[in-house]
């Protein structure tokens, strides 16, 4: 014979089943209106919209080639959106004051 254990009898998996019924539909009581404990100290948090500036300073802060999410947009496309919205602001940003075309530093011999 093998060393297995007896299977149990039908007593005691009627017992057993009994057991977990009573546990898992036992309530324990609890007084209406009581607050649910908080451990963490509570946030401040802004729940207004956004504006226009706060947007496009977010939507410039994502990573670049990151995995799209369930929308399938990535980072990559609303900072084309943004720049396709706000063109002149691009261009701006990009120049100089003089609206030139930012010169490469051709002296590499000097750091300063």
């Amino acid at each position: 014979m093998e060393d297995r254990p007896q299977k149990p009898s039908r007593k005691d998996l009627t017992k057993v089943v009994d057991d977990f019924k009573a546990l898992y539909t036992a309530e324990t009581p609890c007084p209406p209106g009581d607050p649910v404990p908080v451990l963490a100290t509570p946030a401040n948090i802004r729940d207004d919209i956004p504006d226009e500036e706060e947007i496009k300073a977010a939507t410039l802060k994502l990573r670049n080639h990151r995995a799209a999410g369930p929308s399938k947009l990535t980072a990559d496309t609303f900072k084309e959106w943004i720049k396709r919205a706000f063109p002149e602001e691009f261009h701006r940003s990009s120049r100089n004051s003089d609206d030139k075309p930012p010169q490469p530093n051709r002296d590499l011999g000097q750091i300063s």
